[in-house]
Formats: C-alpha cells, sequence, structure tokens
C-alpha cells in the first residue's frame, strides 16, 4: 500500500484489517524518509516497510528505487510465495509487475484518480502508460467510486477485463467505542463561550476549501473550526485564532472528537481529483448521528437523506446558520450501517478473489 500504516486510517487499513480474517496478509508499506503527522494504528498484522529515497519527482530517483524496491520484494521478502498481490495505487505496479509469476493474481485497488493528482502533473504521461499497461495486465480491479469506474472504464474500454464497484465504508467498532476525555477541555472552553464547533476530519490537503473557511471566519463570529488529520507537505494552511488543527489522532479517538462537535464539515475544492471520490468520512460522519454539511458533487447523491449539501459559499452560510438554531437530532437507519461497514465490503472483495481461483 502507498500509505504509511500511521497515516490517519483510510480504506487500505480497514480492506487490510478485514482479509487478515481469511488470509493470511502481510502489508509492505515504501516508506520515505520525511513522513509528517504519523500516528499509531495498533494492529497484529504482519507490517513490513522497505526505505525509498526522497525526491521521486525526478525520474532517475524513481528508477534507482524500482530496484532497491524489487530486490527487497524478491530476495528480503519473498513476493513469489503469495497468490495474491494487491497493489492501492497505480504508482506501485512499476515496482511489482515483472516479479510476477504466472500463477500469481494481481490485484488493483483503484481508490483514487491518480492522474489528476496536482503534484504529479509533471508526471502525467509516464503515469498515465503505467496506469494502460496496468489495467491490460490485472486480474482484478476495485473501483471506490462509480465516477471512478465509470471514468477509467470509458478511457481505456475496460469491458472485458475484470472489474467491480466496491464503496468505501465505515468502521463498525467505532459505533460501542469508548468515548474519552482527551481533548475535552478545548470543546469545554468553546462551548462554554457558545462557539459553534464544526469539525472536519481527514487528510489536510489541496482540496480542502480554505477560501470558502475564511469567508466564513470573516463572517461569522461566533464559529471556530477543528480540523482534525495530517497535513501533506507543501500545503499552505490557512492560519486563524479560530481554526485548531490536531494533526493526526488515534483512530480510536474520532468518535469522541466527533461526537463533541455541533457540526461535522467536508468543505472541498470541486476538481476531476475530489469529483471521483466516495469518502470514507462521509460513512463515518453519518453513523455518529451528527450534523453534516459537505459540498456537493454526483457520488455523494446516496448520502442526501442524511448530508445539508452546498454548492456555493452563500448556500454553505446559510445552511450553517439554519442548523445552528436546529434542535433536532439525525435519525439513522440501522439499515446503512449494515450494509455499509467494511465487514461486508469484506464480504464481497472476498467472493470475488475466490471466484478469481
Amino acid at each position: 500500500m502507498h500509505v504509511p500504516w500511521g497515516w490517519i486510517k483510510q480504506r487500505p487499513h480497514f480492506l487490510a484489517e478485514q482479509l487478515s480474517d481469511d488470509y493470511e496478509v502481510s502489508v509492505v508499506i515504501p516508506k520515505s524518509f520525511r513522513v509528517p503527522n504519523l500516528t499509531v494504528n495498533n494492529t497484529k498484522m504482519n507490517i513490513r516497510s522497505i526505505i525509498k529515497f526522497p525526491f521521486e519527482r525526478f525520474k532517475i530517483v524513481r528508477l534507482v528505487n524500482t530496484i532497491i524496491v524489487q530486490f527487497l520484494f524478491k530476495y528480503i521478502y519473498g513476493i513469489r510465495k503469495y497468490h495474491y498481490i494487491w497493489i492501492t495505487d497505480l504508482r506501485l505496479y512499476p515496482l511489482i509487475k515483472n516479479l510476477l509469476k504466472d500463477k500469481q493474481r494481481l490485484i488493483y485497488d483503484c481508490m483514487d484518480d491518480v492522474l489528476e493528482f496536482k503534484v504529479l502533473k509533471g508526471q502525467y504521461n509516464e503515469l498515465e502508460n503505467i496506469e494502460k499497461n496496468l489495467f491490460q495486465n490485472v486480474d482484478l480491479i476495485l473501483f471506490s467510486s462509480k465516477e471512478l469506474k465509470d471514468r477509467k472504464v470509458k478511457k481505456y474500454n475496460l469491458i472485458n477485463f475484470r472489474h467491480e464497484l466496491v464503496f468505501n465504508a465505515l468502521d463498525s467498532s467505532l459505533l460501542n467505542a469508548k468515548v474519552f476525555d482527551k481533548y475535552d477541555y478545548l470543546y469545554n472552553e468553546y462551548s462554554k463561550n457558545n462557539y459553534t464547533i464544526l469539525t472536519y476530519i481527514g487528510t489536510i490537503s489541496s482540496w480542502l476549501d480554505f477560501e470558502l473557511i475564511e469567508k466564513s471566519l470573516n463572517d461569522l463570529n461566533n464559529i471556530i473550526y477543528f480540523i482534525i488529520g495530517p497535513i501533506e507537505r507543501n500545503i499552505e494552511i490557512l492560519k486563524h485564532d479560530r481554526i485548531k488543527y490536531f494533526g493526526s489522532v488515534e483512530h480510536k479517538y474520532i468518535k469522541s472528537l466527533a461526537l463533541k462537535s455541533d457540526i461535522l464539515i467536508m468543505p472541498f475544492k470541486l476538481d476531476k481529483l475530489v469529483t471521483a471520490v466516495d469518502p470514507v468520512k462521509m460513512y463515518e460522519y453519518i453513523a455518529f448521528g451528527k450534523k453534516i454539511i459537505s459540498v456537493k458533487y454526483n457520488e455523494l447523491d446516496k448520502f442526501s437523506q442524511y448530508v445539508s449539501f452546498y454548492e456555493n459559499y452563500n448556500e454553505f452560510k446559510k445552511i450553517l446558520q439554519s442548523l445552528e438554531s436546529d434542535k433536532s437530532v439525525n435519525i439513522l437507519n440501522d439499515n446503512f450501517l449494515e450494509l455499509n461497514n467494511w465487514e461486508n465490503r469484506k464480504k464481497k472483495v472476498v467472493n470475488l478473489i475466490e471466484g478469481m481461483s
């Protein structure tokens, strides 16, 4: 997987843990020298790390890293003894493609449109070629969103290839998790002064709409933002006395932070990267039964029963003001929890894997 194990928990973490109930799973994480904002995600899984040189924007560095990692995979980690090889990012394909045996099955969990990452624009042609080659040789592609699936099926004419839509989900253990008081002092401080606490939980990257956040802070004196999650490198964050950045927190604290918030938010700037995302955070937001405000795009239509959507700043401000005075509580349909947990997604994935035999 391309995400460090100590990053905020995402789809690869959850699926790896779920699959370890049915298979012997080893997780290998290419690790760079500089990965800030890590936390502790305890696990009993077999986690292995390999060091990669930084500055992979340079082709020579990517080439050197490929040689080093291929050596480790082949001679140290014994990649050829595994029945299935699962990758979570197309950039991992060059590391393993020449090591696979004929009987090994390759699974690609396509969770983002990697070609649309702004920081990778200089590598677009190279990545596009890797993606095309990967789609021609993979045994099973899992798409995390309908938009992402439709986009790639059309681009590469994947009609004759094996691909399935497997949405993201929520971590059922969060529902029964203990509520901690570790951060109570912060919430109590602002609640007693009648601030409305707006909380974002997730990675802080180029998609976060700081312009909207800043405008709302200038217009409304009674709100404060709690931003919870790792900050990607080279991201210029908005500094304001009513924005509190928590960095990464252990996953066990997510429920506590969400329940003590007034409103949970997903203020994204829309582009082709974002509109192909099925956000894990949305499933968790809904499970907590809190009021939710999110930017609107087609992939989120399935959440319309639980979420207040906006398309511009004026709509965001109007929704926020109406929710502040709304004392009702979201009623969660138990069917949502049953259908949209990682255990349920695991069952579908296992059926797909077994069907490849």
